[in-house]
C-alpha cells in the first residue's frame, strides 16, 4: 500500500506539471510523443490578396518597409461584371491599363546613405523606362522577407519538429525547425536557418544566415550579412492569413523595421511552375541564361 501510495502521488505530481507545460506553450498547442503539435491549422493553400500586388503593406505604427512614391498599378483588362479574368481591373477602373514603373519612396528613414544609394539608383532606372529586375523575374530565389511578395500559392505543412513552407513560384522550400537555437557557424544559404514556436495562436519564425546578395522587396533594398527576420503567422479568420514580419540590419538600416503580408484562401492546385525554362522579356527582347549546375551531386 505504501509503495502504491507513493507511485499514485507522483503520478499526480506528473500530470500537474504536464498540464503546467501544456499550459504555458500555449492555448493552441498540445503534447505529443514528438514535442507540441499546433492546434490552430494554418493547412490549406494561399496566395497574397491583390489589393497589394508585388510589395508589402504597412503595419498600423512604427518604422516600416519601403514604399511607392508613387502609386503602383498592375496590367489590369476589364471585364463584365461577374466574370472571372486572371487580371481583371478593380472596380471603378473603366479602360484596361498597363503596369507603370516601381518608383521607391527613398525619405524613408530606416535606410542608411548607402542603402538609400543603391535604391536612389534603382528608382533613376524605373524612371527612365529601365526596369529593375526582381529575383523573381531572374529565376533566382527570393529570400526572406522578399518571398512573401510572390502572387503564388504558399501552403504551411505543420509538424511537431518541423513546418515546411511550399511556394508554388519555381517550387521552392523552406523548413522552420521547431523548438530549437541556430547553431554556431551556420553557412550563408539562399533562405537562411529558420526555426520557429508557438505563442498562443501565432507561428513565430526566426530567421538568420541568410546570403548577403538577395534583396529584400520588389524595388531592391539591399541589406547586408547581419540580415535578421523575425515572421509572425496568424489566422485573422478562417480565409484570412497574415504574416507581420520585423527586419533588423544593423550595417544596412538605421533602426528595425516592419512589414505586413496578408494572404487569402485559395482553392487552384498546385501545378509544376518551371521559371527559368523560356525566361525573356517580351517587351525589350531580352533573354536569360539558363541557370545551369554542371557538379554531380554524387
Amino acid at each position: 500500500m505504501s509503495g502504491f501510495g507513493i507511485n499514485w502521488r507522483w503520478g499526480t505530481i506528473v500530470t500537474a506539471a504536464l498540464g503546467f507545460l501544456l499550459a504555458i506553450s500555449g492555448a493552441n498547442a498540445q503534447a505529443t510523443g514528438l514535442g507540441f503539435m499546433p492546434i490552430t491549422d494554418f493547412s490549406g493553400s494561399w496566395t497574397r490578396r491583390g489589393d497589394t500586388p508585388s510589395t508589402f503593406e504597412m503595419p498600423d505604427e512604427g518604422p516600416h518597409t519601403i514604399d511607392t512614391a508613387i502609386p503602383h498599378h498592375g496590367h489590369c483588362v476589364v471585364v463584365d461584371p461577374g466574370v472571372f479574368h486572371p487580371f481583371a481591373c478593380p472596380e471603378g477602373i473603366t479602360e484596361n491599363r498597363e503596369s507603370n514603373a516601381w518608383i521607391a519612396d527613398t525619405s524613408n528613414p530606416i535606410l542608411q546613405d548607402w542603402t538609400r544609394e543603391a535604391l536612389e539608383k534603382n528608382r533613376e532606372g524605373e524612371e527612365a523606362g529601365i526596369p529593375h529586375l526582381s529575383f523573381q523575374q531572374n529565376c533566382k530565389p527570393s529570400g526572406v522577407p522578399q518571398v512573401m511578395n510572390l502572387r503564388y500559392q504558399l501552403v504551411l505543412l505543420q509538424d511537431a519538429d518541423q513546418t515546411t513552407i511550399l511556394y508554388e513560384n519555381n517550387q521552392q522550400i523552406r523548413r522552420v525547425y521547431m523548438n530549437e537555437e541556430h547553431p554556431e557557424g551556420l553557412p550563408r544559404t539562399w533562405y537562411g536557418h529558420s526555426v520557429g514556436h508557438y505563442e498562443g495562436d501565432e507561428l513565430v519564425v526566426d530567421t538568420i544566415g541568410q546570403v548577403e546578395f538577395t534583396e529584400l522587396d520588389r524595388f531592391g533594398t539591399l541589406h547586408t550579412d547581419a540580415l535578421h527576420v523575425v515572421e509572425r503567422y496568424k489566422l485573422l479568420d478562417e480565409n484570412t492569413l497574415q504574416i507581420v514580419f520585423m527586419v533588423e540590419d544593423q550595417k544596412a538600416f538605421t533602426m528595425p523595421w516592419r512589414g505586413v503580408a496578408t494572404y487569402r484562401r485559395t482553392d487552384y492546385g498546385f501545378p509544376e511552375f518551371i521559371c527559368a525554362e523560356n525566361n525573356r522579356d517580351t517587351m525589350a527582347a531580352q533573354r536569360f541564361a539558363v541557370p545551369t549546375d554542371f557538379t554531380p551531386d554524387f
